[in-house]
């Protein structure tokens, strides 16, 4: 997944046996005048949301994993005092 000031993305890929990754389908979507106001964190975490309710066709009743090129999500768990948007 991945968010920008304009937009967030999401690419569903899956492993072949030789272990590489092949896109299986693609997800975009142009954020709203009042999610473009979101903090950085709360885009890319917007982008793990709306890719996983996407894709949720495939993902439902499957164990996968979410990759994401933004080190502050790592930290989610740890944060005290999360917005609503980040938990909802």
């Amino acid at each position: 997944t991945d968010a920008s000031d304009r937009g967030v993305g999401a690419v569903l890929s899956q492993l072949d046996d030789s272990g590489q990754e092949h896109p299986v389908a693609y997800f975009s979507k142009k954020l709203l005048p009042r999610e473009e106001k979101y903090s950085t964190i709360e885009k890319e975490c917007l982008a793990i949301k709306l890719g996983v309710k996407a894709f949720q066709v495939y993902l439902l009743g499957k164990q996968f994993q979410i990759q994401t090129d933004h080190r502050a999500l790592v930290w989610l768990n740890n944060m005290k005092d999360k917005t609503s948007r980040l938990i909802n």
